[in-house]
């Protein structure tokens, strides 16, 4: 049995879609931060950007902190 050809490469670049769209959607809310002495409304603007979450603080925006995480919850981060 022949699989047309243009059938073999709809479902390879499907398959490879999906891969694409799983990878993206499993690390979806995930936060990876390194950083040493930052101020600590940087550090907050990129944890609520890459988790996806609103931050509201009152620490002094001047406030230094460091912190190195992979890969985590956001509210694992804070």
């Amino acid at each position: 049995m022949d699989v047309p050809r243009h059938s073999l490469l709809l479902s390879i670049l499907g398959l490879g879609l999906l891969a694409l769209v799983w990878h993206i959607y499993s690390g979806w809310g995930l936060v990876t931060i390194n950083v040493e002495e930052e101020r600590v409304d940087r550090v907050l603007a990129s944890i609520s950007r890459q988790g996806g979450i609103e931050i509201i603080s009152n620490l002094p925006a001047d406030t230094r902190v460091s912190l190195h995480v992979r890969r985590v919850p956001a509210v694992e981060a804070l």
